[in-house]
């Protein structure tokens, strides 16, 4: 997660709350059951819109969430934006709030400290701990809780995957938010992030799903790549551009599509991973939004 210090002000803030797309598609059929089904997490009923606000995972994961909530008859907002730490959206909160007007929130967030916010307070003599950067992610917590508390909403706290360094800041981040929420809003915390693991470790690849596409990895039959080449992402292929951008995926992305499961999996109940999404086609890139007046089938670059 080694990447430039990004500079993140309001005007940039601003121009992702007008640039909100949202996806509408049909219901993906969920029949199966068993080892593909990724179980509920205690919300319930369905809620009709959910804001889903977080860092380059949550962009590269954002088609996949909309179209499977979608698929339930739920309309997802997404503001997601690369580099990104969960006190660089506290400005815009209450007008991603206002103008999504959710019925669940879900934040994703790794743990990225590269814009001012994220950092304040420290420096030559007083440099960046774990523990800081933790209680940093808890105290934007509490902060974003009260706003999501008073749109009457609920939280959820989205676990994100350990990186190739299997550095387990992920986990302490979203423990620490939750913990800090969670007398103030309604909030559950969501091991996503497990999905895309091997018993709690990084692994560049996992077991194919039924319906996916599966060539062979290096001669290996039946197994899908899950994780990019730069041990962070999802993207099968690198897609990383100038100054540590990253790209939209060109391929299907099976890591993308199984913690966009995930991360909807508290909001449906329960999400099917043994069928194929209607839309987009299997093989086809899928779309991604970016912070400006885009609509949601627009493309763009992003930072993790």
């Amino acid at each position: 997660m080694r990447r430039r210090r990004i500079v993140f002000g309001a005007a940039i803030l601003s121009m992702i709350v007008l640039g909100l797309g949202v996806l509408a598609v049909r219901r993906t059929a969920d029949s199966a059951k068993g080892a593909d089904s990724v179980k509920s997490r205690g919300l319930s009923p369905s809620p009709s819109r959910v804001l889903l606000v977080g860092d380059s995972l949550a962009y590269q994961s954002s088609g996949y969430f909309k179209s499977i909530l979608a698929g339930d008859g739920a309309t997802a907002y997404t503001a997601t934006y690369g580099g990104t730490a969960l006190c660089d959206w506290l400005p815009i909160l209450p007008a991603l709030l206002r103008q999504s007007r959710p019925s669940v929130v879900e934040l994703e967030f790794y743990g990225d400290h590269f814009t001012p916010c994220s950092t304040r307070g420290t420096s030559a003599s007083h440099p960046l701990t774990k523990a800081y950067l933790v209680e940093n992610y808890a105290a934007a917590a509490r902060a974003s809780a009260i706003d999501i508390r008073a749109a009457g909403a609920r939280a959820v706290w989205v676990v994100a995957p350990v990186s190739s360094s299997n550095d387990p800041l992920p986990l302490l981040i979203a423990k620490a938010e939750y913990g800090a929420s969670r007398q103030i809003v309604p909030s559950i915390l969501d091991n996503a992030g497990s999905y895309v693991l091997a018993g709690g470790k990084f692994t560049r690849s996992l077991p194919c799903l039924t319906w996916e596409p599966c060539p062979p990895i290096d001669g290996q039959h039946g197994m899908a790549i899950v994780r990019s080449p730069d041990g962070l992402h999802f993207c099968p292929v690198s897609v990383t551009g100038a100054k540590g951008q990253v790209g939209r995926c060109p391929v299907w992305s099976s890591g993308a599509w199984r913690f966009a499961a995930a991360m909807a999996g508290p909001v449906v109940g329960s999400v099917s991973l043994s069928n194929p999404p209607t839309k987009p086609p299997l093989g086809l890139p899928i779309s991604h939004e970016r912070p400006g007046p885009v609509s949601s089938t627009s493309r763009a670059n992003s930072s993790p």
